[in-house]
């Protein structure tokens, strides 16, 4: 199981990820990732908002903190970048309202690890119409949309 981040925005592989954690289920989420070195999951909101309850699509992509600071707000800022993709098998809640999913990670197959180009755009087709910021990697390279596949 890991914890699930739904945003109005898409993380993708590589892509850098800055936050801003008030929400204390994130706090605590936050917290335990640092002491046990593990990733959260960043899922694209279909319908809600980031605060509160959310619909989220069933495919996100993994996050790794690797910087915190204070902001001057004194909220937690957070850089995370983005890791590998996957699916949710099967999601709960925490009494705290944290969401959990069982998760099927993806695998690139054929093609480089800037594969996931051509993911972007066939999602992008396919959330059109969602209002979604992208989150994208530096030196982003254009490749066909037939050049890679997920499984």
């Amino acid at each position: 199981m890991i914890a699930l981040f739904p945003l109005n925005i898409v993380l993708f592989p590589d892509g850098p990820l800055p936050l801003r954690i008030f929400e204390t289920r994130y706090v605590d989420m936050v917290r335990r990732c640092m002491r046990e070195s593990q990733t959260f999951g960043v899922v694209l909101i279909r319908e809600g908002g980031e605060v509160g309850p959310a619909e989220t699509f069933d495919v996100g992509t993994l996050a790794k903190i690797v910087d915190f600071h204070q902001l001057s707000d004194g909220l937690l800022g957070l850089s995370c970048v983005g890791g590998q993709r996957f699916r949710i098998r099967s999601r709960s809640r925490q009494a705290d309202g944290l969401n959990l999913g069982e998760v099927d990670y993806l695998t690139v197959t054929r093609g480089s690890r800037s594969c996931w180009t051509a993911s972007c755009r066939s999602w992008a087709r396919s959330t059109r119409g969602s209002p979604c910021a992208w989150t994208m990697p530096r030196g982003s390279v254009t490749v066909s949309p037939k050049s890679c596949r997920f499984r």
